[in-house]
Formats: structure tokens, C-alpha cells, sequence
């Protein structure tokens, strides 16, 4: 539909296996012509998803002010888009979001490329009887 753009990164889902916190992003082929262009990325193939090296940031609200507090340089390999399978998935542990996750905080992660995707850290908290616990 023209003027409503899908983000080209975005968070597609997350889950805690009691050791680490990881998240699948979906980094997609541009679909309209005024979409920037499809960045190269660098980082580590291997299994199902690959792991890009990504800036990890928190802020207080979506648009930030955002400060960062790490980054993750997995490799260098390099993954480059296939148009015609559409994007792909990219594997990030954000164990570095944990002391953050009761705070009320927004997290962002950020590609090589400058594109960035931010979330409520709260997301990642436990439910408790079909709630989100928060403190």
C-alpha cells in the first residue's frame, strides 16, 4: 500500500531458555522504490539465522534519548540479501538487556547500518497468570 512501509528490520520473536535471552529479528528485501537500499551486513553465518554484530541501547521511550551499553561483534562474514527469498532471520542474545528488564525501559538494537529496532524491555519479563509481571 503506497505510504505505509514495513520496517526492513523488525523483532519477530523471543524466548528465555533460563540461561540466555535471544531474539529473531526479520531483516527484509526493500519493497518500494524510496526505501533506502539493502545494507550488507557482517557477522556470523551459521545454523538457521545469522548472528549480525549489532550496538545494544536503552532509552526511556521509543524515540529515545538512546545511550548505549554494548556491542556484539560475532564475525565477519557477510550476508547479503536474497531479493527473491524475500529477507532473513537474524539470531541476537540480548542478555546485556537483563538489569534492565524491571526499569521501565525502552531497548533498541542497532545494525552496522545505522537501522534500528526498538522495543519495551518489559516484554521479556515472565507472565504470571496470563500477566506481565512488573515492578
Amino acid at each position: 500500500m503506497p505510504g505505509h512501509h514495513h520496517a526492513p528490520f523488525e523483532l519477530g520473536c523471543w524466548g528465555d531458555d533460563d540461561s540466555h535471552l535471544q531474539a529473531l529479528f526479520m531483516y527484509a528485501w526493500r519493497r518500494y522504490p524510496d526505501d533506502p537500499p539493502v545494507a550488507v551486513l557482517h557477522g556470523k553465518k551459521g545454523g538457521q539465522f545469522f548472528r549480525p554484530n549489532v550496538t545494544f541501547q536503552i532509552g526511556q521511550c521509543w524515540t529515545g534519548p538512546w545511550k548505549t551499553i554494548g556491542r556484539s561483534h560475532v564475525g565477519d562474514d557477510a550476508l547479503k540479501i536474497d531479493k527473491g527469498k524475500g529477507g532473513d532471520g537474524l539470531e541476537v542474545q540480548l542478555d546485556i538487556f537483563r538489569p534492565y528488564l524491571r526499569r521501565g525501559k525502552c531497548g533498541r538494537v542497532v545494525l552496522e547500518s545505522g537501522e534500528g529496532e526498538a522495543f519495551k524491555l518489559d516484554i521479556f519479563l515472565p507472565e504470571k497468570d496470563g500477566e506481565k509481571t512488573t515492578q
